[in-house]
């Protein structure tokens, strides 16, 4: 809600001074929008065809939500003066605030028209055309922005982004490093652009950590005298209370790895409290709540406020769903609020932070080789990243091939995970299986622009339109059935994870290479965990060859596609119960250490 002292920034004294209306700026201030409402309203009356109150009234009306109530007030605004490049901004944004996106955008166009140097403009110009999807026009707009004001960082990121979706990932980097020098205060902003480079670049683990050591030592050195005294009692044997915090207890692809652990531990051992950092609610929320022993709605607590009620709780085990994904609470981790930290599967990269004391991975996804660059201790698990079962799938159907059709490969990851280098493979891939095709799903391609670039990027390494297909946005089950139209699913050479589960589950193999960062090692683990590794290569080449020999043998696809899903289900990342208690007993071994330090 807004605050009635906020309003003054918004109108000044002088915009309600007709005779008998004179008011002070301590006045104005003290104004609740009752009252300015009615205030202005009464200008209104007096003086109707001013432009200037009714743009006045559309602001106030518009300060707590975009209502249509206040775009046909800035609509009338602008009949009554159509200069007034400020009305123009805000019906923009009252438009953008209420979806009507093509109306901001002509709103935009004429506060440009207007004032064509107004940064603030501009920027919401660009990102309006991010709505519409076209990476070349989002590409101009942004370059304009920057050419305008180059020290908005927004408008770096949002154009590294954009860059992403073009698969440029070396100029996303450049877009994105220098956004953070530009706001090197933010510890948001600045974890989102250690995840974006994540899932682009196949980094080696020591760049990685470096990146995650930067982001500790910008905005976390100033925490450590406030961590909290620990009143725990440090009984090693006792039932443990474990908190688990994300933004993520709902309807969302992290669930799918996490929800195995945390609905599955055995309530004589853990009690679970549940600390979630969104406002979102669906039927997926209230499963977690009513498995939870204590459940914490904490999206409005500060960073300060949730280290105290975590340590309040009582909390001997407080787990990070989130890592540097967006919602996390990694501020809150470093005020160290429970004797012993954890991070682990929702965004399963570890963090850079001393104060968090395990990372829950395995010995693919983090070699021991690699283990001294982390800050946190590298725990072993059977699979860095488990797999919830969907409960009413799909069958899993004969492949393509053995339908008369020809060898057909697909990718159904975020098309932003496709760098060059992955793009060149598929073509090389294609051009040597003579009649293959290559069936692409992502919600990017929802966008007609976009499916003509990427057309375009094949036609240049000599593949055709025809030999591609583009699939958006679909329900869950639609998705997975979807596995049921590819012989052959080829990895991106970045993050994996979900995507390679659901494969191997609708009985298509995985192609995979294996990376050096441990964001590009995920399928890595799963292919391990469920006794594949002959699907995995180590090089391009390799991956290449793979996918090519794979096409070649069509019966061998076909044995395969019988017995995969039983494989997975079976496997020690699919099996709850199996999965969770080797967890359970790392918390113990973890819980032990803390006391014997105590003692």
């Amino acid at each position: 809600m807004t605050k009635p002292g906020s309003l003054g920034s918004q109108i000044s004294p002088s915009a309600l001074a007709p005779p008998g209306f004179e008011i002070t700026s301590e006045e104005l201030a003290a104004l609740t929008p009752v009252d300015l409402i009615n205030r202005l309203r009464r200008l209104i009356a007096m003086e109707p065809n001013l432009a200037r109150h009714q743009g006045n009234l559309a602001v106030t009306l518009s300060l707590d939500n975009c209502s249509e109530d206040a775009a046909q007030t800035l609509e009338r605004a602008v009949v009554l003066d159509v200069v007034l490049a400020r009305v123009h901004h805000n019906l923009a944004k009252v438009y953008s605030g209420l979806g009507r996106r093509t109306e901001a955008l002509i709103s935009l166009t004429r506060t440009l028209c207007l004032t064509p140097g107004d940064p603030d403009a501009l920027e919401a110009w660009a990102d309006a055309q991010t709505s519409r999807g076209d990476q070349q026009a989002i590409q101009a707009a942004f370059l304009r922005v920057i050419a305008t004001a180059p020290d908005r960082a927004d408008a770096w990121i949002t154009r590294g982004l954009a860059l992403a979706v073009l698969g440029r990932p070396v100029d996303t980097q450049r877009c994105l490093e220098t956004a953070v020098q530009l706001r090197p205060n933010d510890p948001t902003f600045h974890s989102s652009v250690i995840t974006t480079l994540d899932n682009l670049l196949d980094r080696p683990a020591s760049e990685g950590q470096a990146a995650r050591r930067r982001w500790c030592e910008q905005h976390t050195a100033t925490l450590l005298p406030a961590i909290l005294a620990h009143q725990n009692e440090p009984a090693p044997e006792r039932r443990l209370r474990v908190g688990y915090a994300s933004a993520d207890f709902r309807n969302h692809s992290a669930v799918s790895v996490f929800a195995p652990v945390v609905l599955g531990h055995d309530p004589s051992l853990i009690e679970l409290v549940l600390y979630s950092n969104s406002a979102l609610k669906d039927e997926v929320t209230e499963k977690f709540k009513r498995r939870a022993d204590l459940w914490r709605d904490v999206a409005n607590l500060d960073d300060v406020a949730l280290a105290q009620l975590v340590t309040e709780d009582r909390i001997d085990i407080l787990v990070d769903l989130s890592g540097h994904s967006e919602g996390n609470r990694l501020l809150v981790f470093g005020r160290k609020p429970a004797p012993v930290q954890v991070t682990a599967w929702g965004y399963s990269m570890a963090t850079g932070m001393p104060a968090i004391d395990y990372f829950l991975t395995d010995p693919i996804g983090v070699p021991h080789s690699v283990r001294n660059q982390f800050a946190e201790t590298c725990v072993d698990l059977p699979c860095m990243v488990p797999f919830d079962l969907p409960k009413q799938p799909p069958p899993v159907v004969i492949p393509p091939n053995q339908r008369g059709d020809g060898i057909t490969f697909g990718s159904f990851n975020r098309w932003s995970k496709v760098s060059p280098a992955t793009l060149g493979s598929w073509a090389r891939i294609l051009q040597a299986v003579d009649g293959s095709r290559l069936l692409i799903k992502a919600a990017t391609f929802d966008d007609a622009r976009i499916r003509q670039s990427v057309a375009r990027d094949f036609s240049a390494l000599g593949i055709s339109a025809d030999r591609l297909e583009f699939r958006g946005r679909t329900s869950r089950y639609d998705h997975l059935a979807s596995y049921g139209d590819i012989d052959i699913a080829l990895d991106t050479f970045g993050h994996g994870g979900v995507t390679t589960w659901e494969a191997l589950f609708m009985g298509v193999p995985v192609v995979s290479k294996l990376g050096e960062g441990v964001c590009n090692r995920v399928s890595a683990t799963i292919l391990h965990v469920i006794g594949y590794t002959d699907w995995l290569a180590e090089t391009a080449t390799g991956y290449e060859a793979l996918a090519i020999d794979a096409a070649r043998s069509p019966d061998r696809l076909a044995a395969l596609r019988s017995g995969l899903r039983e494989r997975v289900s079976r496997s020690p990342g699919c099996d709850a119960t199996s999965y969770t208690r080797p967890v359970e007993v790392a918390y113990r071994n973890m819980w032990r250490s803390w006391c014997a330090a105590q003692a």
